[in-house]
């Protein structure tokens, strides 16, 4: 598993790729902690990986936990299918804000400002 940050406009962006599984949700988890603290407008969770078990769907509700806490926004963009398909079949993407891609996500959090 592995992570990169970056920050779009105030949001802040972790890229998740590899398997994330219980012997690492706890690392992504701490990660996207880090995010909240940091964000100015909100955090977008990229899963981009190969394995999704369980331990990261506790991870997400988590985390959405801690982001409506403090206020935050709090999104996710799983277009890979390891993602996707136990986010949709266990009802979570009624719970979570999900994104077809990045740039929606960063847009919905922090609208470009537009000029006339």
């Amino acid at each position: 598993m592995q992570m990169a940050h970056s920050t779009h406009r105030g949001v802040v962006v972790l890229r998740v790729t590899g398997e994330v599984d219980m012997t690492n949700a706890g690392q992504v988890q701490v990660a996207l902690t880090k995010a909240l603290a940091a964000a100015q407008r909100g955090v977008v969770v990229e899963l981009a990986v190969e394995f999704f078990d369980s331990a990261g769907l506790v991870m997400l509700v988590e985390a959405n936990r801690q982001a409506a806490e403090a206020g935050a926004p709090f999104g996710i963009v799983a277009t890979a299918r390891a993602a996707k398909q136990p986010v949709m079949m266990t009802g979570l993407h009624e719970l979570l804000t999900m994104f077809d891609d990045v740039e929606a996500a960063v847009g919905a959090f922090a609208p470009a400002a537009h000029t006339d």
